[in-house]
């Protein structure tokens, strides 16, 4: 075996079956079995003089982990549940070496029982206000992984998640799901540090006014005050649907849209001084906000004059001259 094709068989190890591993979906017994007899392989490689001395190899790469990283690929995936865990048993009592058996067999039973643990501490959320931001923090790290792996891919798979339905017989709100939680992304505390992939985000996922509608006002919010590529965006989908308008119905529509979303946050408290000075605050917060929202709404040449006053007068109503009232 050459120099080359030991270089090949390492970075097909690392490079490709690992990523396709901690990605995957489904786990056949043969699947398995191939990951755990090649990871054994591989890390005896690296008991090769030739190895050792390979200055080509990624330095990145440890060659005598392979058989720990094909483990970690298949446990850290949260598709592979305890049923998968018997055909990965199998294949270390037939695979790895005697002597280090049990150790793996530990190192299984441990990953497995933590991710019980992990699920069962999951299904509690189903009744927290934060189970949609866990959700959305969770898909999240789905799309570092998928960036870190091929940054190329990122488009593909934020499109492939937009367009994706549990079944057949799933309606147009399920396929929203994905959608929603992408969105969601946007307003988490973390997402300034992944900028570049809530950009890719943004620029991916469309946009229209009903599917507005159903996000989470206070998210909305939030990623509107933090992201303003994606205000245009979105202030540019309330648009549309203002030109399609036919009817003082649907002008009330937009309006109460805009203003639960600019109303949205944490309840006040009813101390009226306390009140007079969040409300300031709001006001500056959503400063830039408002005056992108205006200024957008002004420019629409395809709504005829009416109703675009009557727009305007729903929301100085709604915005400025109520109790809840921005500034």
């Amino acid at each position: 075996m050459n120099e080359n094709v030991i270089i090949n068989r390492i970075h097909h190890f690392f490079y490709k079956l690992i990523p396709q591993t901690k990605l995957s979906k489904k786990f056949s017994s043969d699947c398995i079995h191939l990951l755990i007899k090649e990871g054994v392989s591989v890390s005896r490689l690296g008991e090769l003089d030739l190895v050792k001395e390979m200055k080509d190899l990624d330095p990145e790469i440890t060659v005598e982990n392979a058989l720990e990283e094909a483990l970690n690929s298949l446990l850290e995936n949260l598709r592979f549940g305890k049923s998968q865990s018997i055909h990965l048993k199998e294949a270390v009592r037939i695979y790895v070496p005697e002597e280090n058996v049990n150790k793996y067999m530990e190192l299984i039973d441990k990953r497995i029982a933590a991710r019980e643990d992990y699920l069962f501490a999951c299904s509690l959320l189903q009744e927290s206000r934060q189970k949609e931001e866990v959700k959305a923090y969770l898909l999240l790290n789905q799309l570092i992984l998928v960036h870190r792996i091929n940054p190329g891919k990122l488009d593909a798979h934020i499109k492939y998640l937009c367009q994706r339905k549990k079944s057949k017989e799933d309606n147009l709100l399920d396929a929203d799901l994905e959608r929603r939680k992408l969105i969601s992304i946007l307003s988490l505390d973390v997402a300034n540090q992944y900028a570049q992939i809530i950009l890719h985000i943004i620029d991916s996922v469309s946009l229209d006014f009903e599917f507005l509608r159903k996000l989470n006002s206070w998210s909305l919010l939030k990623s509107l005050k933090q992201w303003p590529v994606f205000r245009l965006k979105v202030f540019n989908a309330v648009n549309r649907h203002l030109a399609e308008a036919d009817s003082l119905q649907d002008i009330e529509q937009i309006a109460a849209f805009i203003q639960s979303t600019l109303h949205s946050g944490p309840s006040k408290n009813n101390n009226h001084q306390s009140n007079r000075s969040n409300d300031n605050e709001a006001y500056y917060e959503l400063k830039e906000v408002l005056e992108d929202l205006f200024r957008s709404l002004d420019g629409n040449i395809n709504v005829s004059r009416f109703y675009k006053t009557e727009l305007m007068n729903y929301l100085h109503v709604g915005l400025f001259s109520s109790n809840r009232a921005i500034g």
